[in-house]
């Protein structure tokens, strides 16, 4: 990473593959103050082909969440 970073990093040399977002959908549950806020991503599922995750964010209190997302993705193919 540092030598793509710096800009150093070859012609010949391959980025990884990032996944492509199938959805993306957020739920807000309630206001935001503003103060700092946290969350938490869980993979529930991981394939070959697939992942599906789901974010929780909260403030003060963890079992008080502001919102919620879930996303799912299409994992990128290994070049064999």
């Amino acid at each position: 990473w540092n030598d793509i970073e710096s800009g150093d990093a070859g012609g010949d040399m391959a980025l990884p593959r990032m996944p492509k977002t199938i959805d993306f959908t957020i739920d807000y549950l309630r206001s935001g103050l503003p103060r700092d806020a946290y969350a938490r991503a869980r993979v529930n599922r991981s394939g070959r082909r697939y992942a599906s995750v789901h974010v929780e964010g909260w403030q003060d209190n963890r079992q008080r969440l502001f919102a919620q997302a879930t996303g799912h993705f299409l994992m990128p193919q290994r070049d064999e």
